[in-house]
C-alpha cells in the first residue's frame, strides 16, 4: 500500500508539474496579450486626446465663425438697403468728379479692396491685395459702363455666397466700415 501510495504520489506530481508548466505558459500568452492591450489602450487614449482637442479647436473656430457671421449680416444688410437705392445716374454723375470728396474716395477705395483678385481691371500684388497709387483712377474704368457697375455691385453678395471673395478682402476694409462717418446719410452729402 504503501508503494501505491508513493506511486500515486509520482503520477500526482508529474501531473502537477505539468499543469504548472501548462499555466506558466498561459501566464506568459496572457501576459503578452496584456502588454498588447495595454499598448493599444495607451495609443487609444493619445488618439481620444487629440480628436478632443481637435473638436475644441473646432468648436473654437466655429464659434469665431458664428460671431463673424452674426456681425456681418447687419452690414450686408445695410450695404444692400444702400445699393437698392443706386441708380445709373449716380455713378455718372460720379465720373464726372475729377476729384471727389473724400468720403467718396474711401468708398470706392473699400469697393476696389472688395473685389481684389475678382475684377482684372483691379491692380493687386503677389498677395492678391490692393496696389494702387490712384484708386480713384481705378473706380472710374469700373464705372465706365454704370449699368454694367451697379449689376456688379448687385451681384457680389453671390461671390461671397459662392465663398470666393477672399477673408483678405473684408480685413481690409474693417478700419473703413468702422468709421462713424462711414454712413450713406454721410456718403449721400458728400456726393
Amino acid at each position: 500500500m504503501v508503494g501505491e501510495l508513493e506511486e500515486t504520489i509520482k503520477i500526482t506530481a508529474i501531473t502537477v508539474a505539468e499543469a504548472k508548466i501548462e499555466a506558466q505558459e498561459q501566464a506568459a500568452i496572457v501576459g503578452l496579450e496584456k502588454a498588447k492591450v495595454d499598448k493599444e489602450n495607451d495609443f487609444a487614449e493619445v488618439k481620444a486626446a487629440e480628436a478632443n482637442k481637435v473638436a475644441t479647436e473646432v468648436n473654437a473656430k466655429k464659434q469665431s465663425v458664428q460671431k463673424d457671421l452674426d456681425e456681418a449680416i447687419p452690414l450686408v444688410e445695410k450695404a444692400e438697403a444702400a445699393l437698392k437705392g443706386l441708380k445709373e445716374d449716380d455713378f455718372k454723375q460720379l465720373k464726372a468728379l475729377t476729384n471727389p470728396p473724400e468720403m467718396i474716395k474711401i468708398t470706392f477705395t473699400a469697393v476696389l479692396h472688395l473685389y481684389c483678385t475678382l475684377d482684372p481691371l483691379i491692380n493687386t500684388d503677389k498677395k492678391g491685395k490692393l496696389k494702387e497709387e490712384k484708386p480713384w483712377n481705378t473706380a472710374l474704368k469700373m464705372m465706365n459702363k454704370p449699368a454694367a457697375f451697379l449689376a456688379q455691385l448687385n451681384e457680389f453678395k453671390g461671390y461671397v455666397d459662392a465663398d470666393k471673395v477672399p477673408a483678405q478682402n473684408f480685413d481690409a476694409i474693417r478700419e473703413t466700415l468702422a468709421m462713424e462717418n462711414f454712413t450713406p446719410e454721410v456718403l449721400n452729402k458728400a456726393s
